[in-house]
């Protein structure tokens, strides 16, 4: 339905920013019914569960709108800055050991984690931790290898991993570089298409196991024109 209101796309903005700065009791913004992952529809049902992903995704942009904010002299960056800061503390603390938790659960059961026998890790709260810049390099480093671990470690012997990734050669490495040149990556941490460098594959798979093959596909995008 239609608010009755308008207001100029950095209000509109602002305001879901301002919508999702409630958080639970770890400090950590709410889950509801699913923050990216709808199959995470029961994780927060009752309105207390907690997302860590969403907690690296939520203090990356407050980051990035704080000073769009300020140069329009909205006093709502200050509380934003603020609002990153207690994350951060909050994200740090929802280290499980050897990677980051995924989210609480209503009743604050830890999900993602190395005592579960199932979804004992979620991909995403790892990359984010290292694509946000909040999380320590060291985790965010040990993070990115646990990864790698336990693609190995649900993999039966003579089994084959798929991965669909990036890679340094492809529009997104382009991409990568580009920005990388304006904005540099945090100190220490490897871009998301290292992931698509056979060496660096080889690298974190290899060390769990004594014969690894490597084969690339490449899956060409195509498009009926290029107007938009």
């Amino acid at each position: 339905a239609l608010a009755g209101v308008s207001g100029t796309l950095f209000e509109h903005c602002a305001l879901a920013l301002e919508h999702s700065l409630a958080t639970g009791a770890h400090g950590l913004p709410l889950m509801g019914t699913g923050d990216w992952n709808d199959g995470m529809s029961r994780v927060g049902e009752a309105g207390r569960g907690e997302s860590v992903w969403l907690g690296w995704f939520l203090y990356t942009t407050l980051l990035v709108w704080a000073p769009l904010a300020e140069a329009r002299g909205d006093a709502r960056a200050a509380g934003w800055r603020v609002h990153a800061a207690a994350l951060r503390v909050a994200l740090d603390a929802a280290w499980d050991g050897e990677w980051y938790l995924r989210a609480y659960y209503d009743d604050g059961t830890p999900l993602g984690s190395h005592a579960d026998l199932e979804c004992r890790i979620d991909a995403i709260a790892q990359s984010w931790a290292v694509l946000s810049g909040a999380a320590p390099p060291e985790r965010a480093a040990q993070a990115m290898e646990a990864v790698a671990r336990e693609l190995l470690r649900v993999c039966r012997p003579g089994g084959r991993i798929g991965m669909a990734n990036w890679t340094p050669d492809s529009m997104i490495g382009d991409m990568f570089r580009t920005v990388g040149s304006r904005v540099p990556p945090p100190q220490g941490v490897l871009p998301a298409v290292a992931w698509g460098d056979p060496e660096r594959v080889q690298e974190l798979l290899g060390r769990g196991c004594s014969d690894l093959r490597l084969n690339r596909l490449a899956f060409p995008w195509r498009f009926p024109t290029t107007q938009c």
